[in-house]
């Protein structure tokens, strides 16, 4: 028998009794998990390469902003520098107490030997059962404050092997060795990536957007959202469903705009707010009632991805609980139909915008 450690940190505040073990069971595996705080800081310098001001200086002014709670001491939840005679931005920072948590996800296993296969799979299942233990924390707690962390975004990873006999809390231990160590890297890569000027056209959108102050319609915010639930949480499953609630969203409200435009009161035998409501996407909304307004689209591409790679598997996720098995590429998939779908519907009430002007 042998033992693998992985002990991880994240950037969350898990508050839990000190040195207490958690036994976890997830998908007929069992582990042991422990957390642990820690304090650090997090600094912003106004300039780069510029942290004189941290040590302190008689030219320099320090405010510490702090957090009151039920009379209880105050926390300092900021400290600001900035200098005496300069405009901010100029020299000078802040920096911000953080409290970070140290995971650790205990595994025995029957294997003798520790390969880096076997390896591999547990650190997997480490992620997987972390995952479960931050969760299952966040809504027994109901700690809204914890966003629950996909697998990329450890700040270090280490994997320690064991086969003897030390400690691990108050329960019989294992004389553990390093075996390996990961960085984070991938997600540091999507989230900072380079960046360059926007084309000239995105630009002119970007300000033709600012001038009308018109706010961003709640669809476009789901979408936006959908993409980074798939691109930077890995939640494939939430992001598949923004992606197919945008569509409806949209839909109802083009649904309704036409019918106040036409001023049509009824879709079938039906006042046309319950029906636009209360219908089926797939089978009302964008069949007999568009259709009704001269915009057929079931025989496009456009629907015929958003049918295979949006609709049909968001009701397998709501409907079925599919989630798991799901990957990036499907919820990518699933963004671009119902975005593609969206720009075609989009472009059908400019045709008939256009042709009632006429």
């Amino acid at each position: 028998m042998s033992f693998i450690l992985v002990r991880c940190a994240y950037d969350i505040y898990i508050m839990l009794p000190k040195e207490t073990e958690y036994q976890v069971t997830l998908g007929g595996h069992e582990s042991v998990i422990r957390c642990t705080n820690r304090q650090g800081e997090l600094i912003f310098a106004y300039q780069e390469n510029d942290y004189e001001w941290i040590a302190g200086g008689d030219d320099m002014v320090y405010t510490t902003i702090f957090g009151m709670r039920n009379e209880e001491k105050g926390t300092p939840l900021r400290h600001i520098a900035a200098p005496i005679s300069e405009v901010h931005f100029e020299r000078g920072g802040m920096k911000e107490p953080a409290t970070y948590t140290v995971f650790e996800i205990l595994f025995n296993t029957d294997d003798d030997t520790i390969t880096q296969e076997i390896l591999d799979q547990h650190h997997d299942l480490a992620m997987a059962m972390l995952s479960y233990f931050i969760e299952t924390y966040r809504y027994v707690m109901q700690d809204e404050t914890i966003i629950t962390p996909n697998k990329d975004e450890y700040i270090l990873i280490e994997h320690l092997v064991g086969d003897g006999i030390d400690h691990f809390g108050d329960s019989p231990g294992i004389m553990f060795k390093p075996y390996s160590q990961r960085y984070n890297q991938d997600l540091l890569l999507k989230k900072r990536r380079i960046k360059y000027i926007p084309s000239d056209e995105r630009l002119k959108i970007f300000s033709d957007r600012l001038k009308n102050g018109k706010k961003l319609d709640l669809y476009l915010k789901l979408l936006m959202e959908a993409k980074m639930h798939g691109r930077l949480r890995n939640e494939f499953d939430i992001s598949i469903v923004k992606s197919e609630t945008a569509v409806e969203i949209y839909v109802q409200s083009l649904l309704i705009l036409l019918c106040e435009i036409k001023n049509i009161n009824k879709l079938g035998d039906r006042d046309y707010v319950d029906a636009v409501i209360n219908g089926n996407i797939r089978n009302d909304l964008l069949k007999p009632y568009l259709k009704y307004f001269g915009i057929h689209i079931t025989d496009t591409k456009e629907y015929f991805h958003w049918c295979e790679r949006c609709y049909k598997m968001r009701n397998e996720i709501v409907h079925r609980g599919r989630g798991e098995d799901l990957t990036e590429v499907e919820a990518r998939a699933a963004f671009e139909a119902a975005n593609s779908l969206i720009k075609l519907l989009e472009s059908e009430a400019i045709r008939i915008k256009n042709s009632d002007v006429e």
